[in-house]
């Protein structure tokens, strides 16, 4: 009886307990783990430094997070073996210091506690000199090409004797979200201040990563706050031609990686027939096909001369042709249509024009090498429609008999906005874009003649003017050139939006002090 009343008694005292709930262990613990700065050794601003590792205690259990990114160390002319072992983190120095010189060891979230995962910041300062250098160097960097503060960018200060910079700088710092910098720690003197998207992170500038620089050099014997942002450009590509291929039929196109639609561009043995712009960096070319297996040529533009191969696909000889059409079509205007293969014939009596899906208006239509040109009679519709029956078109490479049904929208100015822009403050060669979203929807180049750009097709939306300073007067915005000292040439973005509403006219006029 004694021994199952104590099984019961057990029973209780265990329902009892699960009864409870479980133990938390208590708040978590958010904070960073601390250090104790009295024990660091060498001190924290030790002077004429010749330890070989820096040990710092802290006052719990720590681990490494991504030690060889986040531990750095200005300047970079030292290397460092980082060692955690439980509440003391070990800094052994690789390499010889220059004497007479202040060095930083920043920890950027390099150490966390072991349970929780918190991380700290922490910045190590000591001299091989007589003091710690104190001078700091502050300013902001931003996109050239979007006027937005650059996050992320490295600032490297580079002694004025240099004749590169791409090298290790003798000091840097990072941008924070707002793109501003400061660079601490500096011996007086006279440097040049770069900046660069470092891709690699290799804290060293490299060819192909955006770029920018202070024009002068600074002299540094004092704190400075500078109030001019550098601007970050694109390097110029090495090569201009991105890709080059045989599309369909005739045409051949090219993608560049600048723009590439005045370049001057030569098949060798083979005349260019007719050439279509799509975009500024991408362009087709019309050849006859049938008489080549492989293109050979050259692009000749700025500094860029390239030859390039391309091979022609039999395959591709004799399909059927692609009919380029515009957006939408204006009333008493002239349709221009290009097509991807030469046109060797045409019945107008087997081509067609209807409003309203069954009236046929009558037109004039002319047709030569890769182009109709259509120019209907008047009319009243919001579409219209082309049909092409079997013996309406013959092509040299697709001998088939060609169809086509296509309706085309007919602009109809209630359904769009009107912007009346006064272009009167801007030189001549300057270059206006207008942008909805991240779409360039009109492009406009400013001349001395007129002072007012009207642009009366704008769909509904938010837009918003982005101006290119010609300076060299070439018809294209220009990168800078790091090398050369060239800084790239200058655009502004208006901040204010302007509101486009169908058949509403909007008179667009700029305050200078809203450019940035």
């Amino acid at each position: 009886m004694v021994k199952y009343l104590f099984l019961i008694i057990t029973a209780i005292m265990m329902v009892s307990c699960a009864i409870q709930g479980t133990i938390t262990g208590g708040p978590i613990d958010k904070r960073a783990p601390m250090f104790d700065s009295v024990k660091v050794k060498p001190a924290l601003g030790t002077t004429h430094f010749n330890a070989s590792e820096i040990h710092i205690p802290f006052t719990e259990f720590i681990t490494l997070n991504k030690a060889n990114e986040n531990i750095l160390i200005v300047p970079n002319d030292l290397k460092i073996e980082p060692i955690a072992k439980d509440k003391t983190l070990t800094l052994r120095l690789k390499g010889e210091p220059k004497s007479k010189t202040t060095y930083a060891i920043y920890l950027n979230n390099a150490v966390k506690d072991l349970h929780e995962g918190n991380d700290t910041l922490l910045t190590y300062v000591f001299s091989t000199g007589d003091y710690i250098d104190s001078i700091t160097y502050q300013g902001k960097v931003i996109d050239s090409r979007t006027r937005l503060p650059f996050k992320g960018a490295t600032v490297a200060l580079f002694s004025d004797t240099v004749t590169t910079f791409y090298q290790k700088a003798v000091n840097f710092a990072m941008t924070n979200d707002q793109g501003e910098y400061k660079l601490k720690h500096i011996h007086n003197g006279n440097y040049y201040v770069v900046s660069f998207q470092d891709q690699n992170k290799d804290f060293t500038l490299q060819t192909f990563e955006l770029s920018g620089f202070k024009t002068e050099k600074i002299d540094l014997t004092k704190s400075k706050i500078d109030t001019t942002a550098i601007e970050l450009f694109p390097s110029l590509p090495k090569k201009a031609i991105r890709k080059i291929s045989h599309i369909n039929n005739d045409e051949i196109l090219i993608t560049g990686n600048i723009p590439i639609d005045k370049a001057n561009i030569t098949f060798f043995k083979h005349p260019i027939l007719f050439k279509t712009i799509h975009k500024p960096d991408s362009i087709s070319l019309f050849i006859n096909t049938n008489e080549v297996d492989t293109l050979r040529g050259s692009l000749a533009i700025d500094e860029y001369i390239d030859t390039f191969y391309c091979r022609i696909q039999p395959k591709l000889n004799h399909k059927i042709p692609t009919l380029y059409f515009p957006k939408y079509v204006r009333q008493k205007s002239t349709w221009l249509i290009n097509t991807n293969d030469l046109i060797t014939n045409f019945n107008q009596d087997s081509i067609q024009v209807f409003v309203n899906d069954s009236i046929k208006i009558p037109f004039e239509l002319k047709a030569s090498g890769y182009q109709l040109q259509i120019k209907p009679g008047i009319y009243t519709s919001k579409s219209i429609k082309l049909v092409i029956k079997a013996t309406g078109l013959s092509f040299r490479n697709f001998k088939e008999n060609y169809k086509l049904n296509q309706t085309l929208t007919v602009f109809d100015s209630t359904q769009y906005g009107i912007f009346n822009v006064s272009t009167i403050a801007f030189p001549k060669g300057t270059i206006l874009e207008v942008l909805l979203g991240d779409k360039v929807t009109h492009q406009h180049v400013v001349d001395e003649k007129h002072s007012l750009w009207k642009i009366d097709n704008l769909e509904k939306g938010s837009y918003v003017f982005k101006v290119y300073y010609d300076s060299n007067s070439n018809g294209k915005w220009d990168t800078g050139n790091l090398k050369n000292k060239i800084q790239p040439e200058k655009i502004q973005i208006y901040n204010d939006a302007f509101q486009a509403r169908p058949n509403w006219e909007v008179e667009v006029k700029f305050d200078p002090a809203k450019w940035k």
